[in-house]
């Protein structure tokens, strides 16, 4: 035996049969897939709810429970008709999750000086990007918050259109 024996060629591993290229899927390339899927159901069920609401409403139904809708109790909500107390319940979300949505950005903007001074006691130079940064988010969430109301605003006042429309029609017998 020669003092070298120890230096040989290389030994290649072999995947096991039929696993050639095969290899398991790490969770930085696992999420965009969970991501995805989750944000199709999420929208194939919304898609699904408004058509639902939207046939309830032509049938002459409230858009979420489906009871007769009197002439004198219509409320409207997203475009939607409601009955009082489906309106009243929508109502109380909405009014829950706008008080919610207004927490987050007065938080935001009264903790962006409580963060960047901790920063600045580290001796940190980039302190000030705390105030930009949760500024910037409060004003994003505000313009959020201003902009969904302006639609659901403009959805009413396009179904209100729209019932107009439909009873004129019914008036001429066109439809």
């Amino acid at each position: 035996m020669n003092d070298y024996s120890f230096i040989s060629a290389p030994q290649l591993k072999r995947d096991p049969l039929g696993a050639y290229g095969h290899r398991d899927m790490t969770v930085s390339e696992f999420v965009p897939f969970v991501l995805g899927g989750a944000t199709v159901l999420a929208l194939a069920a919304a898609t699904t709810q408004d058509l639902l609401h939207r046939r309830r409403n032509r049938r002459g139904l409230c858009a979420y429970c489906a009871e007769p809708l009197p002439s004198a109790e219509r409320f409207r909500l997203e475009g939607r008709i409601l009955c009082g107390r489906c309106a009243s319940r929508a109502g109380r979300k909405i009014a829950r999750a706008l008080y919610a949505l207004t927490a987050f950005v007065g938080a935001a903007v009264v903790a962006a000086p409580v963060f960047a001074f901790l920063i600045w006691r580290r001796h940190d130079p980039t302190w000030w990007l705390a105030f930009l940064v949760l500024w910037g988010v409060a004003a994003t969430m505000a313009l959020l918050i201003h902009s969904v109301l302006r639609s659901m605003k403009a959805q009413n006042v396009h179904a209100a259109q729209l019932e107009r429309l439909d009873a004129l029609l019914r008036l001429l017998g066109l439809r």
